[in-house]
């Protein structure tokens, strides 16, 4: 037997026991499959799949499986599939990504899909958002920004931040929480909060009292060339982001 046969063998079995697992709607299992193969082979066997039969696997997966199959899939490949299901199911996907991911899939949708797409989230003011994520260029700040960032009103207190944060851990769980950042009613930025003192002051003490004031951020139109001159400039994790009106857009 040849490497060639070999390989055909390999690839036959794969084949079958994926469709035994989605005949049985054990669509974990064909997470695990794929996630076993080579990287290298995962969007090329994939791809020789039957497009119904990746349609099948999309819409009978959970949200957040179906999320995880997205990433094992070269974007394209990955939009062609939200583009040939239900709007519905296609924003349920969608809603277990970070925003910025999410914008990144909406921007190479056509404008009917998205729009079509957009208007099954489940929240208005989130769809707004990803739309308007999806509207920045790749080469300025808001095209590469993080949307999902924690920030909080500047006459809050410092105990009742520390006790939203225990109510909400595992929201906030992937964030990066070495910084938040205050704003003012109108959502605009009016300081920088590091963590740590959080823990270090009397827990009645206002933001507004405890936030560096003042912070260094960039417009969401800033280009790639500026920003890297502001990171070669200064010692920075992240730099907030504001648009024209001084509103936090991201990070």
């Amino acid at each position: 037997m040849n490497s060639s046969e070999a390989q055909q063998i390999t690839e036959s079995d794969f084949e079958l026991s994926l469709w035994q697992s989605i005949e049985g709607g054990d669509f974990s299992h064909v997470l695990e499959l794929i996630e076993a193969l080579p990287i290298e082979e995962r969007p090329r066997l994939v791809a020789r799949l039957d497009p119904e039969l990746q349609q099948r696997l999309l819409e009978g997966m959970g949200s957040n499986e179906a999320a995880d199959f997205l990433h094992l899939l070269p974007e394209t490949q990955a939009i062609e599939l939200l583009e040939e299901i239900q709007p519905e199911a296609a924003a349920h996907i969608l809603e277990e990504l970070p925003k910025d991911e999410q914008a990144d899939f909406v921007g190479e949708l056509d404008d009917k899909t998205a729009q079509a797409i957009l208007s099954e989230m489940d929240d208005a003011s989130s769809a707004r958002l990803v739309r308007q994520l999806a509207d920045y260029d790749d080469d300025e700040a808001g095209g590469i920004m993080i949307a999902e960032f924690l920030s909080f009103q500047e006459n809050e207190t410092a105990d009742g931040v520390i006790d939203h944060l225990r109510q909400n851990a595992s929201r906030y769980s992937d964030f990066d929480v070495q910084y938040a950042y205050v704003v003012d009613p109108d959502q605009k930025l009016v300081g920088v909060l590091r963590m740590r003192d959080l823990l270090l002051v009397p827990s009645n003490t206002r933001l507004n009292q405890l936030m560096l004031k003042n912070p260094i951020s960039v417009d969401d139109h800033c280009s790639l060339v500026d920003l890297h001159e502001l990171f070669d400039e200064h010692v920075f994790v992240g730099v907030p982001v504001v648009n024209s009106a001084g509103e936090l857009m991201g990070v």
